[in-house]
């Protein structure tokens, strides 16, 4: 099965067919920009130096563009022991960079999020603790799985809006594009006051 909004760019890094049910779905980060992205994820030459063949399902482009490496019923190699039985989903851009969630991306991702949610019964619940990703059924970190090595998709991943669109019916959740940026709003307010409390001594 594929993503009927996908564009089509196969990878010939994957295992045919699938050992387990769909259960997660896996977010990363690819630190890379979207040529090397799609270059790493299709590559079939990489070497164990390199990190070796590694693949996604999908690649979401800045621009919002979704692409399609590996059809859903084939196993792609990017998130360890999780690959058999995950949809892989990678973003270009870097799990410490907020500007990687632009609008664009946060849609697309949150659209194809939804039709996952809906065509293989994943709840839209996102887990990036560790003690927590193993859990059945859900959306659910690279960092979260493999927290030794990884960290993404970041501390700045908006899951709040990705959930919004994904399933506008449901509530709100904290996770939300400014769940970070408020914080540091917080700290900016907090700031100025302080200067204009000085000021007024």
């Amino acid at each position: 099965m594929a993503y009927p909004s996908a564009l089509a760019y196969p990878s010939p890094n994957y295992q045919a067919g699938r050992t387990a049910a769909i259960t997660h779905v896996v977010l990363h980060t690819t630190e890379h920009n979207l040529p090397e992205s799609l270059s790493i994820l299709t590559d079939p030459y990489r070497s164990d130096a390199e990190g070796g063949r590694v693949s996604a399902h999908y690649l979401v482009a800045p621009s919002g563009s979704v692409y399609q490496l590996v059809d859903d019923s084939d196993t792609a190699w990017t998130a360890g022991p999780a690959n058999p039985y995950s949809i892989n989903i990678e973003v270009v851009g870097s799990a410490s960079d907020p500007g990687t969630w632009s609008s664009a991306v946060v849609s697309s991702l949150g659209q194809l999020a939804g039709w996952l949610s809906s065509h293989y019964s994943i709840p839209l619940v996102y887990r990036d603790d560790p003690s927590s990703a193993p859990l059945a059924r859900g959306f659910v970190a690279h960092g979260a799985l493999q927290p030794a090595t990884r960290s993404d998709p970041g501390p700045w991943f908006p899951w709040g809006d990705v959930r919004a669109i994904a399933d506008p019916s449901l509530p709100p959740v904290a996770g939300g594009r400014n769940s970070a940026e408020f914080l540091g709003i917080l700290a900016l307010v907090g700031a100025a006051a302080a200067l204009a409390w000085s000021l007024t001594k």
